[in-house]
């Protein structure tokens, strides 16, 4: 692999088993090492062009940067391919693609509630496990601390 090359991992959902267009368009857009791991037949969540069922396939190859617009385009427009995910692969420490591993992006943690629809002050919740019982009184004490 040169240094011009990244690894890549693509994930399609296919309306049949017919894989030869996919793997043109990868061989079309310059991709090297192809890896192709069996189709798996699902049941989607929800329909998808009017399919109840997709076949997924998983990928891994090098491919030039340069080269990903066009691979993306020939995906979109090819009438097997119903969805595709084009992930990047992290690296190791030793410079070598972690197997299994992809550059998703992580969502970040909330840190906002909304209160009446505004937005307000970060709220702390606490676990149900560390609340601690609270008696009449007290409840009492909170209500008019609030209202004052």
């Amino acid at each position: 692999m040169t240094n011009q090359t990244k690894l890549y991992d693509l994930t399609v959902l296919l309306t049949d088993e017919e894989v030869s267009s996919i793997e043109a368009l990868l061989h079309r857009a310059g991709a090297e090492n192809l890896e192709r791991k069996e189709l798996t037949k699902l049941q989607l969540a929800y329909p998808i062009k009017k399919r109840a069922t997709a076949f997924m396939g998983v990928y891994a190859f090098t491919l030039a940067p340069d080269a990903v617009k066009e691979l993306l385009k020939g995906l979109k427009f090819d009438e097997h391919c119903l969805r595709h995910l084009l992930l990047i692969r992290k690296r190791n420490a030793e410079g070598e693609q972690a197997p299994g591993e992809s550059q998703a992006p992580k969502a970040p943690p909330l840190k906002v509630s909304f209160r009446n629809g505004r937005r307000g002050a970060p709220v702390e919740r606490r676990k149900p496990s560390e609340a601690e019982p609270l008696t009449n009184e007290a409840l009492q004490k909170k209500i008019e601390e609030i209202s004052n």
